[in-house]
């Protein structure tokens, strides 16, 4: 449980009793009615020792006096100073919340129920995820993730089992508005701060007899689809984690667009649409809210335009416009198309061999690698050697130590063939490709398993060697091999370049990974095209 929720006894490692549990209902409700923290610290460690001093946050919103004395009861230092068990705290905090005038003298409140006092231990759990934290310092990602998998499935049982407990203790259902509104409450910012609460929605159902908020824990949300050309038919598909990958799970056709306000469970989906390309639309139904991609400043949803057979090329990707989950907050990104796969050094050098041609030499010297494999000419042909390690490059490898500025003039080169604008992406186009809308933490998912991505190498790897490096659109590559050039702002002298790279660690490959880079190139860094679409 969270270090706040623990009683001052729980902390020094000494006997609980059942007051002790009374302290962690207190903690809760205050934080249900007040909106805030009960301690005034974050951190761990501080937070424990609050816990120990008693150190408590005035409550920022108005919580009736009588309530608030309760709460001040059920956490006092001294379990002897609490409420005896969770059934006269809860006849406290009844008696608080809506006072009366008996009738006739109350009948006394029936004796607790004998229940075994068995706090769970989670100092199992903790020392395996230290153990985690060491082999993936080490190296061993895949004894890493197979030890924190097992520590992470240990530790929901365990929280499950206190969650059943805490529960159980209440003995009988109180069906009190205000603790309804206010556990109900506690709910929907503890999901905004994507904190585990899915215990809460257990106890909300639990006092909830009259069912208020039942459509609110069912959580069904609603989606609007429209589509140019429209009758498009519509695949939908749910995200699945297994093994820190998020894997889409066929489960409906919902027959062709339009669609509109379509009941969907909560979740990360995907929907495909076919027409005459196949295009992903990745979609996150939030607890009873509405997805319809309307834009910012608009009154209706966008259209999602599906291209005509022919207008994207096999190496191409379209990121529909629409909002995506960006540092924690819904942000809007237009639609873009943006290449699959790094340029690769052969593609590359055939911009190189068109430079030599013209005889722009000044022009083909500052496009010229800085790094990487040599680069020798025999007319216009060139010849490309081994690099200053004797490393031979493979030409499906992606090009790195481009300049900035020769990215961008391949990116005209390459429109100068094709009829396209391709430039460099944005920095929030980039992510939006390599995250979807979900907000995952790595392109393919939740966990990085030596296998996903090319890292921890000291080079880069084919564009296409490893498949589960795959974003919710197809675009590969986006968590290791190179980084890729963007356009974003820098200091003089120096360009933004995001994604992991074959050097990098675990750590370094999230979607956040974000370098900052001298202009003139990196060995870690190649680029991709992108066009608005």
């Amino acid at each position: 449980p969270r270090p706040a929720w623990r009683s001052p006894e729980r902390v020094r490692g000494e006997e609980v009793v059942p007051a002790s549990d009374v302290f962690v209902l207190g903690v809760l409700l205050f934080e249900a009615l007040s909106g805030v923290s009960w301690f005034n610290r974050i951190a761990v460690d501080p937070t424990l020792e609050a816990i120990l001093a008693g150190d408590r946050r005035a409550h920022e919103r108005e919580v009736p006096a009588p309530l608030v004395a309760v709460c001040e009861r059920a956490t006092a230092a001294a379990p002897a100073d609490r409420p005896a068990h969770a059934l006269a705290f809860l006849s406290e905090v009844l008696e608080a919340a809506e006072p009366a005038e008996p009738a006739e003298p109350a009948e006394p409140p029936p004796p607790p129920v004998e229940r075994p006092v068995v706090p769970v231990d989670f100092t199992a759990v903790d020392a395996a995820l230290e153990r985690a934290r060491a082999a993936r310092a080490d190296g061993r990602f895949a004894e890493a993730a197979e030890i924190e998998r097992k520590a992470r499935s240990d530790e929901a049982a365990a929280e499950a089992i206190e969650r059943d407990r805490l529960i159980g203790l209440l003995c009988e259902p109180a069906d009190d508005p205000a603790l309804v509104e206010g556990l109900r409450a506690a709910h929907v910012r503890a999901s905004a701060r994507n904190e585990p609460a899915s215990w809460l929605l257990d106890l909300l159902a639990h006092v909830d007899v009259a069912g208020r908020t039942a459509r609110y824990r069912e959580g069904n949300g609603r989606l609007t689809l429209l589509t140019e050309p429209a009758d498009l038919a519509v695949e939908l598909y749910r995200y699945e984690e297994r093994d820190g990958r998020l894997w889409p799970e066929p489960v409906a056709s919902l027959g062709v667009t339009p669609l509109r306000d379509v009941t969907l469970p909560m979740g990360s989906w995907v929907i495909i649409l076919r027409g005459e390309t196949e295009v992903r639309y990745p979609v996150r139904i939030d607890r009873r809210t509405r997805w319809h991609g309307t834009p910012p400043d608009a009154e209706g949803p966008a259209t999602i335009r599906v291209p005509a057979r022919g207008e994207l090329g096999g190496e191409d990707a379209l990121v529909p416009p629409g909002w995506f989950l960006l540092d924690g907050r819904w942000s809007w990104c237009d639609g873009f198309v943006v290449r699959r796969t790094p340029i690769r050094l052969r593609e590359y050098v055939e911009f190189l061999s068109a430079l030599r041609r013209t005889g722009d030499e000044a022009r083909l010297q500052a496009c010229t690698p800085r790094v990487g494999p040599a680069l020798t000419w025999e007319g216009s042909s060139p010849r490309i050697g081994e690099d200053a390690r004797g490393v031979r490059w493979s030409q499906e490898w992606p090009v790195v130590g481009v300049p900035i500025e020769g990215a961008r003039q391949y990116a005209r080169w390459r429109g100068s063939l094709d009829g396209h604008d391709w430039r460099l992406p944005t920095e929030k186009e980039w992510e939006k490709a390599a995250r979807g809308v979900d907000g995952r933490p790595f392109p393919w998912g939740t966990a990085v398993d030596v296998s996903f991505a090319r890292f921890g190498s000291s080079t880069p790897a084919a564009v296409d060697e490893h498949p589960a490096d795959s974003s919710p659109y197809g675009v590969r590559g986006l968590g290791g091999n190179v980084a890729d050039w963007v356009e974003g702002p820098a200091p003089a002298g120096f360009g933004v370049a995001r994604g992991g790279t074959y050097a990098s660690r675990a750590d370094g490959l999230g979607c956040g990974a974000s370098h900052v880079v001298a202009e003139g190139g990196s060995a870690l860094v190649g680029f991709r095209l992108a066009r608005t679409a």
